[in-house]
């Protein structure tokens, strides 16, 4: 009886698409935390953007695996949820404000934090890219 060679698995849209290696290296890769030391249970990609329509994925599976990182499930919530921010038009911009002046005030000092947080650090990574990009 031959032996049946794993297949490792891709979730795009709406298909899935097969590998015959590994597409996971259950490392996330927001905060680092690895599976195989026992921190997390696994890790999940998440797809940025869909660049792609799903049928030219299922003929060419290698683009399923662009714009995509590999995170545990707290960080993959948290990136779903900017996803979704990053998706909003510009008039629908002002109804992320009007809803965050509804949170309790407890979270509102959280949802500030986390902004300031944004601000300093990716002006932070923009000063280092244009360092990089000088020399």
């Amino acid at each position: 009886m031959p032996v049946k060679k794993k297949r490792y698995s891709v979730r795009y849209q709406t298909v899935t698409v097969y590998f015959d290696h590994p597409v996971n290296r259950n490392i996330c890769d927001t905060c680092g935390k690895s599976a195989e030391k026992g921190e997390i249970k696994n890790t999940q990609g998440h797809h940025w953007i869909y660049a792609y329509r799903p049928e030219t994925v299922k003929k060419n599976p290698e683009l399923a695996l662009e714009n995509r990182s590999e995170l545990c499930y707290f960080c993959h919530k948290i990136a779903d949820a900017l996803r979704i921010l990053s998706e909003l038009k510009p008039h629908q911009l002002i109804r992320v404000s009007k809803d965050a002046g509804l949170m309790p005030m407890e979270m509102q000092r959280k949802f500030t934090v986390i902004c300031k947080q944004w601000l300093k650090y990716s002006q932070s990574r923009a000063k280092k890219l244009l360092e990089f990009s000088i020399r």
